[in-house]
């Protein structure tokens, strides 16, 4: 039902991007929020999110950016393995690994990409709050 939803708006001309970002914060927020989900089906959610931007057309910095904004919010419940896998996600966008499928090469661009600071901060964040 979403993804009909999803390319519905795209055929009549719509922006699609807040909305498919609005969708993974909110299945975030359900797998967060109830108590039925062990660490192995939030990191499936997480995984979810990434497939669901990998089949949009949301530019990389800013899916890196929800990943590293979704970290900061819900860093007190996040174990160990939960901040890798995020931080790897929210690395591999922002340095332009991944591209969503529906984004054509020439509107990639290199601004897609985060700066290197950027990416360094990251990594070197991820390495401090990893360690328990």
């Amino acid at each position: 039902r979403w993804k009909e939803a999803r390319e519905l708006g795209k055929r009549c001309g719509l922006n699609t991007e807040d909305a498919v970002l609005h969708h993974a914060k909110r299945l975030l927020e359900e797998a967060m929020g109830s108590n039925i989900y062990s660490q192995t089906d939030i990191i499936e959610v997480w995984k979810s999110c990434h497939t669901l931007f990998l089949e949009s057309s949301v530019p990389n910095h800013r899916i890196g950016a929800f990943f590293l904004e979704q970290f900061n919010e819900h860093t007190d419940q996040l174990t160990t393995q939960e901040k890798l896998v995020v931080f790897r996600f929210a690395h591999k966008w922002y340095s332009g690994a991944f591209r969503s499928d529906r984004v054509s090469t020439t509107t990639a661009s290199s601004t897609d990409a985060s700066s290197s600071t950027d990416l360094d901060r990251i990594a070197f964040r991820g390495l401090i709050c990893c360690h328990e």
